[in-house]
């Protein structure tokens, strides 16, 4: 089984012992993989390793402005000799979630089912009520900032799911009615 955030934590912990820019090594990373991926046909083994590494670093010397593109050739490579390219996107995601956490930056998500604010034309509620959100989150997990994407899905029928990590909180009409069906037939109990 593999296990994105392990290979993630290991790439961090590898650019924080060098003491880089670890963001710059995930932003290299992120480079590498979008070039990887233009590649016609599957890319994997010790051969194709090797002349990817080869490829990777005459490419390395033509990109201006990307930092420590050395350590993001390492696990490109590797992950190409191992056949486990594919989980690249993985890796890249998890290891910008151990930056964001490390930085003391806590991403959520707050998902609508339509768009805030949309019977309002109060924009500096709007806000208002964004920074009363971000600062509740700041003070249940310790976080120095917060981020949130707020994305709609109308699923949803009516209020809002706020993800933080692994905890959701749901305050949607729509579970709110599986709720009420549940507690109905018997199951709520």
């Amino acid at each position: 089984m593999f296990f994105a955030e392990h290979w993630a934590a290991a790439f961090v912990d590898s650019a924080v012992m060098r003491n880089t820019n670890v963001g710059g090594c995930i932003e290299a990373l992120e480079v590498l993989a979008s070039h990887v991926k233009k590649i016609p046909g599957p890319v994997f083994g010790s051969a194709a390793a090797f002349q990817l590494e080869r490829l990777l670093h005459q490419a390395a010397g033509s990109v201006s402005g990307i930092e420590n593109i050395e350590l993001g050739i390492r696990l490109t490579v590797l992950l190409v000799r191992k056949n486990l390219f594919h989980h690249m996107d993985a890796v890249i995601d998890a290891a910008k979630k151990i930056e964001a956490k490390r930085n003391g930056i806590v991403n959520a998500t707050m998902e609508y089912a339509s768009p805030p604010g949309i019977n309002t034309t109060d924009s500096d509620a709007l806000q208002t009520e964004e920074l009363r959100i971000k600062d509740a989150i700041r003070k249940r997990t310790g976080a120095l900032s917060v981020e949130i994407d707020v994305k709609i899905n109308p699923e949803l029928i009516g209020g809002f799911r706020l993800r933080i990590g692994d905890e959701v909180i749901d305050s949607s009409v729509r579970s709110q009615i599986k709720q009420l069906q549940a507690c109905l037939s018997g199951g709520g109990n």
